[in-house]
């Protein structure tokens, strides 16, 4: 029976890890293709086109600036970047956010990620989303700081928040990312 129930808990995770990596495949590789084939295709210039990928139709918007977005027909899938980034609108109301400006955002089933830029320095960003994050009742769990870049991890309700945050050396702009995952058991 022991055997049984471990070797069921292993096809789990194993199963989760394949899921997760699905995921990564597909906004690592195949979101800027399609972003890219929209382009090229002439499919800018506020123009929308419709992409099958899997299971879901992806409708693909890209405005005249620059600015994309990206949603699935289930809703499994929504990005946006450029210009047109914004929060999504069902964001976590405990994960506060600061006034950075918002790069890119991307959201599935498994949680959200933002990508984000600042002038403050890395140092002040960590310390608010540290101080925020806490009074939100998150957990810290890791943090780390090596050279440039500072990470801290924070745990809550079956979720985990990640925070990387980084100047480039001789410039004033630090680069955040903020991501929010949905821990499956």
């Amino acid at each position: 029976q022991a055997d049984r129930l471990a070797g069921e808990h292993a096809r789990r995770k194993a199963r989760h890890r394949d899921d997760e990596r699905d995921a990564d495949v597909l906004v690592v590789q195949v979101v800027p293709v399609v972003v890219g084939a929209v382009l090229a295709l002439g499919g800018g210039c506020g123009r929308t086109t419709t992409v099958q990928m899997g299971d879901a139709e992806v409708k693909t918007t890209v405005g005249d600036d620059g600015s994309f977005t990206m949603k699935s027909d289930d809703g499994s899938l929504e990005i946006t970047g450029g210009v047109g980034a914004k929060v999504p609108a069902d964001w976590p109301k405990d994960v506060p956010l600061d006034e950075s400006e918002i790069v890119g955002s991307l959201k599935t089933p498994e949680g959200f990620m933002l990508t984000l830029k600042s002038d403050e320095s890395a140092d002040e960003l960590v310390e608010e989303y540290r101080t925020g994050m806490s009074g939100e009742g998150w957990s810290e769990t890791a943090y780390s700081s090596y050279g440039p870049l500072t990470s801290v991890v924070w745990d809550k309700d079956k979720r985990t928040a990640a925070l990387s945050v980084q100047t480039e050396e001789g410039k004033k702009e630090t680069q955040v990312v903020l991501t929010i995952t949905n821990n499956q058991e």
